[in-house]
């Protein structure tokens, strides 16, 4: 009781570290954890991401161009005409819609989402990460349904979703958890000193972002796979 196993079927398994170059030419899409990863990374990659994005607003929030009259996926398009192409993309979501009422209509929205970008960049390989749990503090209090209890059942389903479509899960969740499911509260820093991994419980701070992206670099698959 009280314990959330983020352990899942079809989860890609450790792979050989690459480096950062691997990034280069890929895609990362997401909510505020992923604008996490653009500020706090030092990764160069491509980051289309906005705070409180969730599922169904990627497909109808225009954000981003200069105008940033442009979705997401007129962005890609737009991207592509230009002769910009990417060969990873990387889906971070489900954090802003734990509080849904079931996963149903957010896997329809993300099998859409995840359908259409094949259309568009056929030859890249997608990603779906799954979502990190949050701290016990924030599980237990949450008004919105953010509990660890819903992150491991959005995970599940999306790991069936990724086994439905062919494409890759990043279970990232059980690098991050305590043996109780929950965020782990401290992190390591290069001195081994014990540094909080995220103030509210939720959003990453660097530590946790350069260590994201060490399990990121060792969960690949190679290109012709």
């Amino acid at each position: 009781p009280g314990v959330v196993q983020h352990v899942y079927a079809g989860s890609l398994p450790a792979s050989e570290e690459v480096g950062e170059s691997w990034f280069a030419d890929a895609l990362f899409l997401g909510d505020s954890r992923t604008v996490g990863l653009a500020n706090f990374s030092g990764v160069a990659s491509t980051y289309y991401a906005l705070t409180s994005l969730n599922i169904s607003t990627a497909h109808t929030k225009a954000f981003l161009g200069e105008k940033e009259d442009r979705t997401i996926l007129q962005q890609v398009a737009k991207d592509k005409e230009d002769g910009k192409t990417y060969s990873k993309i990387y889906l971070w979501f489900g954090l802003n819609e734990l509080g849904w009422s079931g996963t149903a209509s957010f896997i329809n929205l993300y099998t859409k989402l995840i359908n259409e970008l094949r259309t568009l960049l056929p030859d890249a390989q997608v990603y779906v990460v799954s979502v990190v749990p949050v701290s016990k503090k924030v599980s237990e209090t949450s008004p919105y349904g953010v509990t660890n209890e819903n992150c491991h059942k959005f995970n599940t389903a999306i790991a069936k979703m990724a086994d439905d479509l062919d494409i890759y899960f990043v279970n990232a969740a059980a690098d991050f958890a305590d043996d109780t499911g929950a965020l782990q509260s401290t992190i390591k820093n290069e001195a081994g000193e014990d540094k909080t991994l995220a103030v509210d419980g939720i959003h990453f701070g660097t530590l946790a972002v350069r260590k994201f992206f060490t399990y990121l670099r060792t969960h690949t698959v190679a290109v012709n796979a």
